[in-house]
């Protein structure tokens, strides 16, 4: 059983690390680069925003309405972009869970009731 929690852990960890990078990819790719190349991540949350808007269209009869609308695509999918990037980071993997660190002690400074500090680093789950 321990063989199975051990691989469980080493799972969880390398889960957590690949969408710590690939979130990070997605940010540095989205805001830093300046190539015209649009990570998959960015292309999903701006698709899914779209797609949204596209269902509240149907509705608007003219053009300056469908216009007012679409104004705020752009603005509204930067601006959620990293909600959805903190989302993945601290929602998604148990990342604690594959350090072997309960998720109450994620969300809380290293160290016991007497001051001792272990590692001074803040771990987030």
């Amino acid at each position: 059983m321990e063989t199975l929690t051990a691989a469980l852990h080493v799972a969880s960890f390398v889960l957590g690390a690949m969408v710590v990078a690939i979130t990070l990819a997605s940010a540095v790719g989205t805001f830093v680069l300046p190539r015209g190349v649009i990570p998959p991540l960015t292309r999903a949350v701006f698709l899914t925003i779209r797609v949204a808007l596209e269902l509240w269209l149907q509705h608007l009869p003219t053009y300056a309405q469908r216009d007012r609308v679409l104004a705020v695509y752009a603005p509204f999918g930067l601006l959620s972009l990293p909600v959805v990037w903190l989302a993945l980071v601290l929602l998604v993997p148990r990342r604690g869970g594959g350090l072997g660190v309960s998720p109450k002690k994620c969300l809380s400074y290293s160290g016991d009731r007497d001051g001792h500090n272990r590692t001074g680093l803040l771990f987030l789950h």
